[in-house]
């Protein structure tokens, strides 16, 4: 269960056309939460994906590290950087997209947005709140 720490979300990123490099959004505060729903609202034209990346700092937004994935096998943790993706041909013309990423700690949570393939002039608009599983 997702409980929201406020009711009106953060506005991340206007809606922009995206580029084939990250481009980040507007630092926000995490408001003491150890979760964040990010809704993403995506109108896409020939792009091959859209990616984006979670980062949070611990400093007061000086320095930022990007989530990983963990994976265990035979006694040795992986870590690898973490980067959510979405699949342009899975998508409608218009799509929103809206997914939890927990747990999350820190103090400023920046959510970068990029595009592959394609020609990149479809946009993306991000939003977030913050919030406790």
């Amino acid at each position: 269960m997702f409980l929201p720490n406020k009711s009106t979300p953060h506005i991340v990123r206007a809606a922009a056309v995206t580029t084939t490099s990250y481009v980040a959004g507007t630092v926000v505060g995490i408001d003491e939460a150890n979760a964040i729903g990010i809704q993403v609202t995506i109108v896409k034209n020939n792009e091959t994906s859209f990616e984006f990346l979670v980062e949070s700092s611990l400093d007061g937004g000086v320095t930022f590290g990007q989530q990983v994935n963990l994976t265990a096998s035979g006694g040795t943790t992986t870590l690898a950087p973490n980067v959510y993706s979405i699949t342009g041909a899975s998508l409608a013309a218009t799509q929103v997209v809206t997914f939890i990423v927990t747990p999350i700690k820190g103090d400023q949570i920046k959510i970068s947005v990029k595009s592959t393939g394609g020609t990149p002039t479809g946009t993306v608009a991000v939003k977030c709140i913050t919030g406790w599983v």
